[in-house]
């Protein structure tokens, strides 16, 4: 699903509202939530998951091509883990 597919899924279920103002809601709700992980917050969805940012140390990598070894610096990643309740939900 993409943001457009979830904005049209939410005018369906809320028809009073408009598609104009479903579109602002979703961008601004994926914005606050990029913002909160730029921040190194986490984000918790019940019954979704959990969002956060792990810290990936640096490392020594090889280049599959030549085989000479590279530096791969350290970086920071987004993480989700579902809820327990969701793996149950995919795997029935």
């Amino acid at each position: 699903m993409v943001k457009r597919e979830l904005t049209d899924a939410l005018v369906k279920a809320f028809p009073g509202i408009t598609r104009g103002d479903m579109s602002e809601v979703t961008r601004t709700l994926f914005e606050s939530m990029a913002q909160a992980l730029i921040r190194r917050e986490a984000i918790e969805v019940r019954g979704i998951g959990r969002f956060s940012v792990k810290r990936h140390a640096a490392t020594r990598g090889k280049n599959p091509k030549t085989g000479i070894a590279v530096h791969v610096p350290a970086r920071l990643a987004v993480h989700f883990k579902p809820a327990g309740s969701l793996t149950k939900l995919i795997n029935q």
